[in-house]
């Protein structure tokens, strides 16, 4: 029976830091481990009666399950052999698997799995099951089960998971290409599909309230670059999709021929988080910009209203306000260069949020809300941050960065117009000097 799912089950600190990076990622874990073969999955005299079946599994509500999976069945009625292999498991007593997700080396085992199990399951979860046949000739069913053999061996049944690269559903595909001779790839790695990483993931994530506006914040270009239509087959459901469309060389004829959907279920509707999560920037900028604002005015508010409490606090309230934020401002950016320094996911690596955001935001969040020099001390951090934008601006206008950094004009928009209001009021003050002289 398919035990606990250990991404999932554990409580500390640091595992629900991780379980927060790893399910923005998250394509399609299944149930562990239930048995490897190690004889004869077929015997060859059997093949001719063999059935081969691509099975889609629909999205479910957990975080695990949004975005399918998919995983292959053999059935032999003369043997009464009738078993999937999955690539989408994992071993649930290494206590490092979710630290090592983190960082891009995790391990995930193929293993075949009584397809009697497999259907309990996903009947028990109310994920719809759908089969396609393949139409495959006795050579090409001899050389799928030989790879299956190999693949499920001790020594070769565990591989390093990359989310879009080498996951369940790009396995899956690869030993269906490799047995058309290269076919699949020939015939889909030049289509560009216009559809990026960074859209699926908000498309399938949007149940996960915040999930856009962290995906902007920790994803680098790699996820805004247009994906090929060998590349979109990492999500099960395109690559049902795609296989339809096949030609068998062997055959010239279609490569698959649709089934039969075994479990019946409705999935979960996508509909995208942008929206919602557009909202939460426009709060989060709408309270540090306005916080940014009151801390200019916030000197000459002091002298009219002194002696009221209620104001006070609210200005106090206030600076604490935008401590927040900057604080907020250096955790991330912390983690982003963790980010860079320690994983392995290159979508992770050399984000241009680095330079948005500082490593020391919050002293100079320190030094706005306790000390009474803060505006001489902040005007040339301010400064230099504004510049350091705008540079990030024109790299991406001149194309030299493609990442999604919307985020942005979040953190130039209230400093900017810090600036703009210091510098007035130093014009102001200089005017009234050389009046009085």
């Amino acid at each position: 029976m398919p035990s606990r799912e250990l991404f999932f089950g554990y409580h500390s600190m640091l595992n629900v830091l991780l379980k927060i990076v790893c399910a923005i990622i998250l394509v399609c874990i299944t149930e562990s481990t239930i048995f490897c073969a190690s004889d004869r999955l077929i015997d060859d005299s059997n093949l001719s009666t063999t059935r081969v079946f691509l099975q889609t599994i629909g999205r479910g509500k957990n975080l695990p399950d949004l975005y399918g999976h998919n995983q292959l069945r053999i059935a032999d009625p003369v043997s009464r052999k009738n078993f999937v292999v999955s690539w989408g498991l994992y071993n649930d007593r290494d206590p490092m698997f979710p630290f090592n997700f983190y960082l891009g080396r995790a391990k995930f085992l193929v293993a075949a799995i009584p397809f009697s199990k497999s259907l309990e399951y996903y009947r028990a979860a109310k994920r719809y099951v759908d089969e396609d046949e393949f139409v495959l000739t006795l050579e090409q069913k001899k050389l799928l089960i030989r790879r299956l053999e190999s693949s499920l061996q001790p020594d070769s049944n565990s591989y390093l998971y990359k989310i879009y690269e080498d996951n369940c559903s790009t396995r899956l595909r690869d030993v269906i290409d490799e047995l058309l001779g290269g076919a699949i790839r020939a015939s889909f790695d030049t289509q560009v599909t216009g559809v990026s990483v960074r859209e699926i993931l908000d498309k399938h994530q949007s149940a996960i309230l915040g999930s856009s506006t962290i995906l902007h914040a920790i994803a680098n270009s790699q996820v805004d670059r247009p994906l090929s239509a060998w590349e979109i087959m990492y999500l099960p459901h395109e690559l049902q999709s795609h296989l339809k469309s096949v030609i068998n060389p062997a055959t010239q004829k279609p490569l698959m021929v649709p089934h039969q959907r075994l479990v019946e279920f409705p999935e979960p509707k996508l509909t995208t988080g942008k929206a919602r999560d557009g909202f939460i920037q426009k709060v989060i900028g709408g309270l540090f910009f306005f916080g940014v604002l009151i801390l200019v005015f916030q000197p000459k508010l002091q002298k009219k209203v002194s002696s009221n409490l209620k104001v006070r606090a609210i200005l106090v309230a206030n600076r604490i306000n935008v401590f927040c934020w900057l604080a907020l401002g250096t955790l991330i950016w912390w983690v982003l260069f963790a980010n860079h320094v320690l994983t392995d996911h290159v979508y992770l690596k050399s984000n241009a949020i680095l330079v948005i955001l500082g490593p020391l935001d919050i002293i100079f969040g320190w030094q706005i809300s306790y000390s009474a020099k803060w505006q001489s001390r902040m005007i040339w951090y301010v400064g230099l941050r504004l510049g350091l934008m705008a540079l990030v601006m024109f790299a991406f206008w001149m194309n030299l960065i493609t990442q999604d950094i919307s985020i942005i004009y979040f953190y130039m928009a209230p400093l900017t117009v810090f600036l703009i209001i210091y510098f007035l009021g130093q014009k102001g003050r200089s005017e009234q000097s050389l009046a009085i002289l």
